[in-house]
């Protein structure tokens, strides 16, 4: 089980624009980790935070307060220019995901006064170069109809429920066997050579990224939209000529 937590009270409730769903969240974590603690091994959760400018200066007291519950396990994920996103300035600058990735790094190892600790993980998106393994537990690679498939709420069957672009989506499960789509559809994505444009074409990490994550291609004509590695990049770039701020 998963729950999404997206910083303290006011962090999460911009975010979420749900004044309730702080509190509903939090009941439902304490709930799960009081069962965890009552079944060993029977159970386990994590719970998943979305980083943005707004919350990246809170992620110590937020990690503070997910041990104090008990939270076992946290999953760290970034936002992309999609949606809201596009509009308001959620997706973190270069400098700022490099603090992102010094914070996970230093949370992998991080123990309280009294030896608690809680383990992390970034997200599944974006070859991270010298970062991988800093950060998570196995080097990239997007999974999306590759070994995950899902149906989404109108029925239709594509990779991670976040591949929702017309060009990926392999059939709708009103109509079609979902074993007959898993075999013999998916192709354009288990081969994504179609991947290889624009800022992919000539990129150095082109075996080690593939193009990205699925969800950051809207279709299969327009390039990525976003390239974490390069973020990464031009900010310790920048941070070695001088031309940034730390």
């Amino acid at each position: 089980m998963s729950f999404d937590l997206d910083g303290l009270e006011a962090e999460h409730s911009f975010l979420r624009r749900n004044l309730e769903s702080f509190s509903r969240t939090v009941a439902g974590i304490r709930i799960a980790a009081d069962f965890m603690r009552g079944n060993p091994g029977r159970f386990l959760f994590d719970v998943i935070t979305c980083v943005h400018p707004g919350n990246l200066q809170s992620l110590p007291e937020l990690r503070g307060f997910l041990i104090e519950l008990g939270v076992p396990a946290w999953r760290i994920f970034t936002i992309y220019p999609q949606g809201r996103a596009r509009g308001e300035r959620l997706s973190l600058s270069g400098a700022e995901y490099v603090r992102l990735m010094e914070f996970i790094a230093e949370t992998r190892s991080y123990r309280t006064a009294d030896g608690r600790s809680i383990w992390l993980n970034y997200s599944c998106e974006g070859c991270l170069g010298a970062w991988e393994l800093k950060v998570r537990d196995h080097f990239f690679f997007c999974r999306s109809g590759v070994s995950v498939a899902s149906v989404m709420c109108d029925g239709s069957i594509g990779g991670c429920l976040s591949v929702r672009g017309a060009d990926f989506i392999q059939g709708n499960i009103r109509r079609d066997s979902f074993m007959d789509v898993w075999e013999n559809r998916f192709r354009d994505i288990r081969d994504r050579g179609w991947a290889k444009r624009g800022a992919c074409r000539n990129c150095r990490q082109w075996k080690n990224c593939m193009g990205n994550g699925m969800h950051l291609h809207p279709d299969k004509e327009s390039g990525v939209m976003h390239c974490n590695y390069w973020l990464l990049t031009e900010a310790a770039g920048r941070k070695r000529d001088g031309r940034g701020r730390n």
